[in-house]
């Protein structure tokens, strides 16, 4: 990649924040942050979406979709160890590592909340 002003510009900016990130309780903080987050979306937009009947299944399969992705580039065979073993070489690797929990999290708040929804519905 070229390195350009955008370029060193976020890769700074990126930097600063995973090392703001780097303490155990700020760490915490972030992702509990994300968890009621993703919880959040998940009790905001079922509705919004369901309005629109046709756009369920649709919906639905995207979230689908996007969870399984994001639950194969997390659980990838050996990307820890990989992740691991790069991060005193390359400082781009806890970056990419904080930000793949931050996705995870998410995913877990998102699913959580739309199990709870769909719990609620059915009784």
């Amino acid at each position: 990649m070229q390195r350009t002003r955008l370029n060193l510009l976020l890769g700074a900016t990126l930097g600063q924040f995973t090392s703001f990130f780097q303490n155990p309780w700020r760490k915490m903080a972030l992702l509990a942050i994300f968890l009621l987050f993703g919880n959040f979306v998940a009790t905001v937009f079922p509705p919004a979406i369901g309005q629109a009947m046709a756009w369920d299944p649709i919906v639905a399969i995207g979230i689908i979709f996007l969870a399984e992705v994001s639950n194969f580039l997390y659980y990838r065979q050996g990307d820890r160890q990989t992740i691991a073993q790069k991060a005193a070489t390359n400082p781009t690797a806890p970056q990419s590592r904080l930000l793949f929990q931050l996705m995870h999290v998410f995913k877990i708040g998102l699913l959580y909340g739309l199990t709870v929804s769909a719990v609620n519905v059915g009784s």
